[in-house]
């Protein structure tokens, strides 16, 4: 049972480690949805281990918001405080290198805000990511329940698929900008008057007008958005697989 659990921890270090080293500096396409998934990972591994049994809510995986908001009431960390991670020991011959680490939450919710505002459609400026919440993020990696960055093998196919499933969806957040909610709707209205294919919910605008050309054993669909275009491919629908059969694995030890 311990190692179902030990593959889900696994499985958000490396989802941590992995959309953090795609992000770069925080200035490449796509760096917002990037930077959510590699936040919102590293904290469900940091809550799940400091206070098991509270990265869910009602059934449900918390959000990197609600999981920062449940960080700072547990640990009595004020907005304008930082939350204190680890104590470093002084390295040999310099007494003054130890300390704490420390992140400021407050930080990362700002970031957050901008990066969701953007990704949902809600303004259209510049989708980088803050230098400093960047380090944020990265000084996370700090925290005895992750240390994965230091010495992750990162698979250079994983960071591409990463990079480009985010990039797709910043492509697609621009379209929907450019022809407007009204516009978004209309299309999917229409949708079984033009398409001859199996119709699902698209992943983006939510609407069921995703025109599936396949799907994988544990439900994942490749296809496209009929109204928004988003455009999900074999590569991002494998990466909803596994995830959706590691949480298979977990449910049956409940």
């Amino acid at each position: 049972m311990g190692g179902d659990r030990e593959s889900m921890a696994d499985y958000r270090k490396s989802q941590y480690a992995i959309h953090a080293m795609a992000l770069g500096d925080g200035t490449v396409r796509g760096a917002s949805s990037l930077f959510d998934t590699a936040l919102t990972n590293g904290l469900l591994v940091i809550v799940h281990q400091q206070w098991p049994g509270d990265s869910e809510c009602k059934g449900w995986t918390r959000s990197a918001s609600q999981l920062i908001d449940f960080i700072m009431a547990q640990d009595c960390v004020s907005p304008n405080s930082s939350w204190n991670l680890c104590a470093c020991e002084p390295l040999p011959f310099m007494p003054d290198s130890g300390g704490t680490v420390t992140v400021n939450l407050a930080l990362l919710r700002e970031a957050l805000t901008h990066t969701q505002a953007l990704r949902h459609g809600r303004t259209t400026s510049s989708s980088e990511v803050a230098s400093d919440a960047v380090a944020a993020l990265r000084a996370l990696d700090h925290h005895p329940a992750l240390r994965v960055l230091s010495d992750h093998e990162l698979d250079q196919y994983e960071t591409a698929v990463a990079t480009a499933i985010a990039a797709e969806y910043e492509r697609a957040i621009d379209y929907m900008n450019l022809i407007g909610g009204d516009e978004i709707e209309n299309r999917a209205n229409r949708v079984s008057d033009v398409a001859d294919a199996r119709l699902g919910v698209c992943p983006l605008c939510h609407f069921t007008c995703f025109m599936v050309s396949e799907e994988l054993y544990w439900g994942s669909q490749i296809g496209t958005c009929f109204a928004c275009s988003y455009v999900v491919t074999q590569d991002e629908a494998e990466v909803g697989e596994l995830a959706a059969e590691i949480g298979y694995q977990c449910s049956r030890d409940d």
